[in-house]
């Protein structure tokens, strides 16, 4: 859940989860900020919180300024309730709104009220207890572990999450094999925030090698297996801690823990890698073994509700039993009592109760013996051959019956809060539980990046500390998402790149550079996620970041303009203090004003990214920004193109055919009067703009070689 409010400053984001039971907040002074937090956090409902009562222009977000609204809209599938055909939109987001009983009412005591039809508002006040965030995502998790930094702004370049608003085509989707629900939850914090720790990449690694050659015999797979009968084990514990866990419910899951331990006691761990090793270790350690001994008693149960369990052999029966059982058992006597009374007046020794169209305790009696029945007795129905009664005494001990068994339900329903209290109560019980999710849903992931690494041409990439190598290199790499997408597959390409230094890429329009920044970054974050990649061979560094500016959009409403979208982006990029030891990917920078500006702001940015030591791939249609490096000595940076053929089709006409691969060297063009022409333009068009190119041309290489002559002659 997502509770938005915003102030004249600042917006202020509370994320809860009562499945993760976690609770976090974030002061949000820009989109690009709440992109980083809507992107990274599976958010399945929003709820504004509003100062100002009674409904209000602009709909459900109405009091956002509107580059949030603009934001939200794009990034998620937003769900405003029935569509005007009374149908639903298919869309997941739900949205809706929550108004502040005074302007000084709090965020949180809003958000208690919301929560209070629901019992959650006390599981919200524990949460707030140990709440998270301080306006800012870390790249530090709580343990001190670093985190690869992926701002908002990359996982949606890069497709991470969603590609077209859709999970399909995005590479969550992809590497997504996970059995239980908790595996897939924990795939995504991983995608959110891979390590940035060679340590623990490795052990991933190793984990993955591991699995993928079977080396488990399977067990893995079977404790999973077993996992997943349970549904989603996370949110039946998080059930728990808020009293909201049904009997059933809870019995499956301590069969569930029973099961797993002896699957995970039937594995030698000496024969793990270290990661593997602790979380099978996890499921059968003595904290999920004292648990399972005080709870055996509730594992061998058949019980359905609190009232069963309670019951059952071996279940210790809260004090107020004995008394409310007491008058329970006293009714069923006198019940039973008033039967043999009935038997003599009937002389009917074999008579027993029937319980007929759900009506209790009726005597069914014969006709031929019904004119011994009494006066008093209540005939309840007729048929040919019985006439059916209840006595003044059957009707008095069944209201007993029904008041203590009704007692007996309530005190047993509220003995059952009070047992889930104890249990969230008892820290070792939380530890062990919350270990042994952790631990399933670990095993999980690691299973499914085995199944994705064990498609044909995928390799385990050589992961370095960075500075231990002097490339990134890849050999005939392919794009992880768009190889299953695309038909005939992706051409697989060989990319190397100078640590620290940058691959200056141009070429003609649609001829695949966006295509190859995105698999090199992808292939990235896989390998810091501990998968292979699909790829010959390769070799990667741990890096700290990676940075994505790709693709620009106008919004007229709020003023911010495609050229201002980029700055903003670029700016953001440029002050990381990670930036030196990150990957930066920038796509044809500066197109959004005019050339001559947007060429100088390209060029700087260029030279600033190669001051600070970032590894950087640049495509530019500004071909003069590559020439200083072309003939340079600085070995750093290298000029490559996408490659292409021109050749001569029907009627002599001009053909531009691409080949995918990059090539060394600048593009002797950037044949946009060609995709132009593909595109269906008129010929006039098309013609009159080749001219024009051509002349442009000319006259800007003059003014370029007058530059360097210049230059050359005051040197």
């Amino acid at each position: 859940m997502c509770f938005l409010r915003s102030d004249s400053n600042r917006l202020e984001v509370v994320l809860v989860s009562f499945v993760a039971m976690e609770k976090r907040r974030f002061m949000v002074e820009t989109a690009l900020q709440l992109e980083d937090i809507v992107n990274r956090f599976d958010i399945v409902e929003i709820i504004v919180v509003r100062t100002q009562k009674g409904k209000q222009e602009g709909g459900a977000l109405a009091g956002l300024s509107e580059e949030y609204v603009r934001l939200l809209h794009h990034t998620l599938p937003l769900n405003f309730g029935p569509t005007g055909n009374g149908e639903e939109d298919g869309k997941t987001v739900s949205v809706t709104t929550l108004s502040a009983n005074t302007p000084t009412e709090s965020t949180d005591a809003c958000i208690k009220r919301h929560l209070e039809p629901y019992h959650l508002d006390a599981v919200y006040e524990r949460l707030s207890g140990g709440e998270s965030g301080d306006g800012s995502i870390k790249r530090e998790t709580p343990d001190g572990a670093l985190r690869l930094d992926l701002p908002g702004s990359t996982l949606r370049a890069l497709d991470v999450f969603h590609s077209g608003g859709k999970a399909k085509g995005s590479l969550l989707s992809m590497l997504d094999r996970c059995i239980t629900v908790c595996g897939s939850r924990c795939l995504r914090k991983w995608l959110a925030a891979p390590s940035a720790e060679t340590a623990v990449v490795t052990a991933r690694q190793e984990a993955v090698s591991f699995l993928l050659h079977g080396k488990d015999g399977g067990v893995v797979e079977e404790l999973l297996q077993e996992c997943a009968k349970v549904g989603d084990v996370e949110s039946t514990i998080g059930k728990l801690y808020a009293k909201r866990c049904g009997v059933l419910e809870y019995l499956r899951l301590l069969r569930m823990v029973r099961n797993t331990r002896l699957l995970a006691s039937q594995i030698e761990k000496e024969s793990l890698p270290s990661l593997l090793a602790d979380s099978v270790g996890n499921l059968h350690c003595s904290g999920i073994s004292s648990f399972l001994e005080t709870h055996k008693a509730e594992i061998e149960s058949t019980a359905t509700n609190p009232l069963e369990l309670f019951m059952a052999e071996g279940m210790t029966q809260p004090a107020q039993f004995v008394s409310l059982s007491a008058s329970r058992d006293n009714a069923l006597k006198a019940l039973d009592k008033e039967l043999d009374r009935i038997r003599e007046v009937l002389k009917l020794p074999a008579l027993e109760y029937k319980t007929i169209s759900g009506t209790p305790f009726v005597i069914d009696v014969p006709v031929g013996k019904s004119n011994k029945a009494e006066k008093d007795w209540t005939v309840l129905s007729r048929t040919k051959t019985n006439v059916r009664y209840h006595t003044p005494d059957i009707l008095q001990h069944n209201i007993s019956l029904c008041a203590a068994r009704e007692r007996l339900f309530v005190a047993a329903t509220e003995a059952w809060d009070d047992y889930q209290v104890r249990l969230s109560g008892d820290h070792h019980t939380k530890s062990a539980l919350d270990r042994l999710i952790q631990s399933v849903a670990s095993l999980d992931v690691l299973r499914s990046l085995s199944m994705v690494s064990r498609q044909p041409g995928y390799v385990c990439p050589n992961l370095v500390p960075y500075g231990n190598t002097e490339r990134v290199a890849l050999k005939k790499a392919r794009h992880p998402v768009m190889e299953h997408l695309i038909p005939g597959g992706y051409v697989g390409c060989d990319v190397e790149i100078t640590v620290g230094g940058a691959w200056l890429l141009t070429g003609p329009n649609m001829g695949g550079k966006s295509a190859l920044m995105r698999m090199v970054a992808l292939c990235v974050i896989m390998a810091h996620l501990g998968c292979y990649v699909p790829a010959d061979s390769a070799c990667i560094p741990i890096f700290t970041g990676v940075y994505c500016r790709m693709g620009a959009s106008d919004s007229i409403l709020d003023g911010s303009s495609t050229f201002l979208s980029e700055m903003s982006e670029t700016s953001r990029i440029l002050g990381s203090p990670h930036l030196s030891r990150s990957l930066v990917l920038m796509d044809e920078l500066g197109r959004g004003t005019s050339s001559f500006d947007g060429a100088a702001v390209a060029a700087s940015t260029l030279e600033f990214l190669l001051q600070s030591g970032a590894t950087t791939i640049f495509v530019t249609h500004y071909n003069y920004i590559c020439e200083p490096y072309q003939d340079s000595r600085v070995q750093s940076v290298e000029c490559y193109y996408m490659g292409f053929e021109v050749r001569t089709g029907d009627g002599n006409k001009r053909q531009l055919v691409f080949t995918y691969q990059p090539c060394k060297g600048i593009t002797p063009s950037s044949f946009g009067v060609d995709v132009a022409r593909q595109a269906g333009l008129p010929l006039s068009v098309t013609e009159a703009a080749k001219e024009l190119s051509s002349k442009m041309e000319k006259e800007l290489n003059f003014i370029v070689d007058g530059s360097k002559v210049r230059r050359f002659l005051q040197e």
